[in-house]
């Protein structure tokens, strides 16, 4: 199972497939690096019309073997209800609306649209590796 399957799934979702790290607003492209990358959708952009109050996720990435899934925002300590936010969000809706959802391997991850302001071993550090979400970080290199 691929992101591109569980993103095909979705008849939301399947147009805005695109090859490569094409999907990555360009001026987000300076906060990663991901040329392993397979495909990519940006999942917020494609569901703003259908979701417009939601607490939308990003993006997704087929990267080898598994899909990264990267929310690039503000990272400070005021920001972190609102990135989790996001996250229950983007797994609420993936495993409601999205088939092979849960069996698909991935990770989460927040990259900093600008300054880190949280501290690694803080409590706000320790509540996001609770749910599952690596970061933040200034870069994400994914190969």
């Amino acid at each position: 199972m691929e992101l591109r399957d569980v993103v095909n799934s979705n008849s939301r979702l399947r147009g805005c497939w695109k090859q490569g790290a094409r999907a990555v607003e360009s001026t987000h492209k300076k906060h990663l690096r991901a040329r392993s990358c397979k495909g990519s959708i940006a999942i917020d952009a494609c569901l703003k019309h259908q979701c417009p109050q939601d607490a939308r996720w990003d993006y997704g990435l087929d990267v080898g073997k598994h899909a990264v899934f990267i929310e690039i925002h503000p990272a400070s300590s005021g920001e972190v209800k609102r990135v989790l936010a996001k996250l229950k969000w983007l797994k609420s809706y993936c495993t409601a609306h999205c088939s092979g959802f849960s069996r698909l391997p991935k990770t989460f991850h927040w990259v900093a649209s600008g300054t880190v302001a949280i501290r690694k071993g803080s409590r706000y550090a320790k509540q996001l590796a609770q749910h599952g979400l690596h970061g933040p970080v200034s870069y994400l290199d994914l190969g």
